[in-house]
């Protein structure tokens, strides 16, 4: 009988205040809250949270605190997705 290995692991997203900023973060980029979020993409909270890592950009949570954010960016540039004529 052979052992069963577990499954691969997704790797880790790393929160904006531990990745290499120069590589994610632009100049000028925000991080933005989830209320800022929802009035930018007029989703719900529970659209948001359910598609985000998929369809939707991933979120951060601030190291030492419960405020999870958003990279302004990578928001405006799925919004800028969802407009572009399909074909």
């Amino acid at each position: 009988m052979m052992a069963r290995l577990p499954p691969p692991r997704a790797p880790e997203r790393k929160s904006p205040m531990m990745m290499d900023t120069h590589a994610q973060i632009r100049s000028g980029d925000r991080l933005i809250g989830i209320d800022e979020v929802k009035r930018k993409t007029s989703l719900s909270t529970s659209s948001i949270y359910r598609q985000r890592g998929k369809t939707f950009p991933d979120n951060f949570r601030l190291k030492g605190t419960a405020r999870v954010v958003w990279l302004e960016s990578e928001v405006e540039q799925w919004i800028a997705q969802q407009l572009a004529p399909s074909g």
